[in-house]
């Protein structure tokens, strides 16, 4: 399933979703799965609704991941309202105790990123080296090895 992803840093800080499921505690950057009919863009701006709740621009594509047989697509955001924490996407009200544990968002310094438990951590590298140097003018391409079983 195709996953549109958002990028939002704001004052040295990125907005990313902190996960605590089963004993597992990590982050990851806010997004989701591409419905039917639905373009990417149109997903990120519909899923940082849903879980940040705050509406965005897209600036642009900055990188696309190949996991597990389906393709990810990291878009730069920025804010243009909305209040941060707000958002009411169902995932929004799991537990940690379910088994889809909690989603929380945050906001995380930049310069942490690499320190923390962030995935991907190709996309954690990029954003710490992109805020540093500027965006690459050509998306990144990743492909992650399979997950194993």
């Amino acid at each position: 399933m195709t996953r549109a992803v958002a990028i939002l840093i704001a004052d040295q800080k990125i907005a990313l979703i902190e996960r605590c499921r089963i004993q597992k505690h990590y982050y990851v950057f806010p997004g989701g799965t591409v419905e039917a009919g639905e373009s990417v863009i149109e997903a990120v701006i519909r899923e940082t609704r849903e879980e940040l709740g705050l509406w965005v621009t897209v600036e642009k594509l900055v990188a696309k991941v190949l996991f597990n047989g389906a393709w990810q697509y990291y878009f730069l955001v920025h804010q243009k309202g909305g209040v941060f924490g707000s958002g009411q996407g169902p995932e929004m009200n799991y537990r940690p105790e379910s088994p889809s544990g909690s989603f929380t968002p945050v906001w995380v310094a930049v310069d942490d990123l690499l320190e923390l438990p962030v995935y991907p951590r190709d996309i954690a590298a990029l954003v710490q080296q992109a805020t540093q140097n500027g965006w690459p003018a050509e998306p990144l391409l990743i492909i992650e090895p399979p997950r194993q079983p």
